[in-house]
């Protein structure tokens, strides 16, 4: 979006977020050195993968966190840093070219500690669009029933949904497949989409669905 001319505020209230895309704005070539290096290779590996997601925050050096935050990106096959099962495919070189060749403009990061999704939508309502790719959906029924990893938000999503019907500005909010989805976004424009990118009218090949109000 950003590359294509559209100014982006993006926030998060996960540092290591705000950390990896900070360096890559920064210095892209640091992290893909490191992640290119012969010692990254053992990540590879999936028993060194599993450990790593557990104990990747704990390195010193923000540009080592984010390489490794790159990586673990990269070999998860849910996309999540600190989980998912180990996929070695995740890495090739053109991966780590765009990686090396990072640059992009119009891209604004902004951290807030214990930032409130709800709030921070409501303060946003005169920009042109709001998008939100939201966590895996959950009914929120047990507090701290959640395995979180330090890349993760949480959303109770009954109350995102209260508060986007609440905005008059156009919204998108991308999520993975979930019966209470259709549910609650009944009454907005529902897309489906394929593990190719395509549209499909058939819920078993849903990937991911994407949910506007315009």
């Amino acid at each position: 979006m950003a590359q294509a001319e559209r100014f982006v505020l993006a926030h998060t209230d996960r540092y290591v977020v705000y950390e990896f895309w900070s360096c890559a704005i920064n210095d892209p070539e640091t992290i893909y050195d490191l992640a290119a290096s012969e010692s990254f290779e053992n990540l590879k590996n999936q028993k060194i993968f599993h450990i790593l997601q557990e104990n990747w925050p704990r390195y010193k050096d923000p540009y080592v966190r984010s390489a490794l935050f790159f990586m673990l990106n990269r070999l998860s096959d849910t996309g999540l840093i600190s989980s998912g099962n180990f996929n070695e495919s995740g890495i090739n070189p053109v991966c780590l070219s765009y990686l090396k060749n990072f640059k992009v403009e119009n891209f604004h990061l902004q951290y807030t500690k214990d930032l409130e999704l709800c709030s921070t939508i409501s303060s946003c309502a005169d920009c042109d669009y709001l998008l939100i790719p939201a966590p895996r959906f959950s009914h929120n029924l047990i507090k701290g029933s959640e395995i979180f990893g330090r890349e993760s938000s949480k959303v109770n999503h009954k109350e995102l949904f209260e508060t986007l019907k609440g905005v008059n500005t156009k919204f998108v909010v991308m999520y993975s497949p979930h019966s209470m989805i259709y549910e609650l976004y009944k009454d907005y424009n529902i897309a489906m989409i394929d593990r190719y990118g395509s549209p499909t009218n058939k819920k078993q090949n849903c990937e991911d669905i994407i949910v506007t109000n315009f």
